[in-house]
């Protein structure tokens, strides 16, 4: 918010310091008169249009993957959670033991 406050200001300053007015021709067209931080704020904003059409589908390709990418992760946490499960009472139900004695075990957890 800070930064945006700090271009807004420049911009105005910019504008202040830069009255200046020039023709503009473009293909057909023709504007007379425009004042230049007009046509340079115009320039930016038409610039940043382009930049996100251009970058949207990535962006929403990238969201969509990462989106998959957290399901795959959490399915897997489960697994493992689940397996790590089954192994250990698999070690409790199956570690070796000492004849005759069904409650020792040979080697503590």
């Amino acid at each position: 918010m800070i930064i945006w406050l700090l271009l807004a200001i420049i911009l105005v300053i910019f504008a202040l310091q830069n009255v200046v007015t020039i023709n503009v021709k473009f293909f057909f067209w023709e504007l007379t008169d425009v004042p230049l931080p007009l046509v340079i704020l115009l320039s930016l904003l038409l610039g940043a249009i382009a930049m996100a059409l251009i970058s949207w589908p990535r962006t929403f390709k990238l969201r969509r993957t990462i989106k998959s990418l957290e399901k795959k992760i959490t399915e897997l946490e489960e697994s493992n959670s689940s397996q790590s499960k089954e192994i250990k009472e698999d070690h409790n139900n199956f570690g070796p033991r000492i004849e005759g004695d069904t409650n020792t075990r040979l080697f503590e957890d």
